[in-house]
């Protein structure tokens, strides 16, 4: 299905070529995008709380203060 819409097909072609319903392409396109969002929000929430620990360690803060720098989410 992935490279069904890489191919910029729409539902209907799609449903039609993977035999099934044009509503069942739809959910699966949420689906797929909700778990994007997921990963996106955990990655960019990861890569903030890394670069809280590298300020720490290059000595750009005190590491008393890391603790009052925000979470960001």
């Amino acid at each position: 299905m992935i490279d069904c819409i890489g191919k910029g097909m729409n539902n209907m072609e799609i449903a039609e070529k993977l035999f099934i319903s044009p509503k069942t392409v739809e959910v699966y396109k949420i689906r797929i995008a909700n778990k994007l969002n997921s990963y996106r929000q955990l990655t960019i929430y990861a890569a903030l709380q890394l670069l809280k620990l590298t300020l720490v360690l290059f000595a750009v803060v005190p590491w008393d203060s890391i603790f009052s720098l925000p979470d960001f989410f």
